[in-house]
């Protein structure tokens, strides 16, 4: 059984992550790192609700792979890898 404070947290990443992947303008996929996409997150979210969401990169990933069966059925994929340079960044792309 998940806690209310979860569930929030949960609905607000991924309708963040609705909203990062289809803007306005008709985009349908983003690339970038999940710092890129907590700020991109942050950005969007009320600041009433900043609080709540994941502090570091490493817990939006684990937020995000509690909603990615809920975005799996809103046709949104996500894909995880890494860069092949030397840096070996690791990033997540979402296709629509």
């Amino acid at each position: 059984m998940t806690s209310n404070t979860e569930t929030n947290v949960n609905d607000l990443v991924l309708n963040g992550v609705l909203t990062v992947v289809v803007p306005n303008g008709g985009q349908v996929a983003w690339t970038g790192t999940m710092t890129q996409l907590g700020a991109a997150i942050r950005k969007i979210t009320p600041r009433a609700h900043r609080g709540m969401l994941p502090g570091s990169p490493s817990a939006l990933r684990v937020v995000l792979n509690r909603v990615l069966s809920r975005l799996r059925t809103r046709k949104v994929r996500a894909t995880f890898g890494r860069t092949t340079d030397h840096a070996r960044k690791r990033y997540v792309e979402f296709t629509r």
